[in-house]
């Protein structure tokens, strides 16, 4: 990807759709470069356990021959692990 805009912040959005702050769009501190084709994301706030989207925003985003990025969304939900007893047990 394109250094210019593969790294930048701007060219991501990540909106929380579930949970106590659904609808709203999450804080995103920096955007790096892990490699080629990895971004790693780096949030301003935590996360709570709910359902996310991570949008790619095009036109901004381009390979390294300046072809445009189609729009590009991945959902995910985010589970924090709970402990009873000693006992990890996470939540479905």
């Amino acid at each position: 990807m394109n250094d210019a805009t593969f790294d930048a912040a701007a060219n991501y959005m990540l909106v929380a759709t579930s949970g106590s702050a659904a609808g709203q769009a999450l804080p995103i501190a920096s955007v790096s470069r892990v490699a080629d084709n990895i971004a790693l994301v780096t949030l301003a706030t935590p996360m709570e356990n709910a359902g996310y989207r991570l949008t790619l925003t095009p036109p901004n985003i381009a390979d390294l021959a300046g072809n445009v990025v189609t729009p590009t969304t991945f959902n995910f939900d985010v589970l924090q692990p709970t402990s009873r007893n000693g006992v990890v047990a996470r939540r479905w």
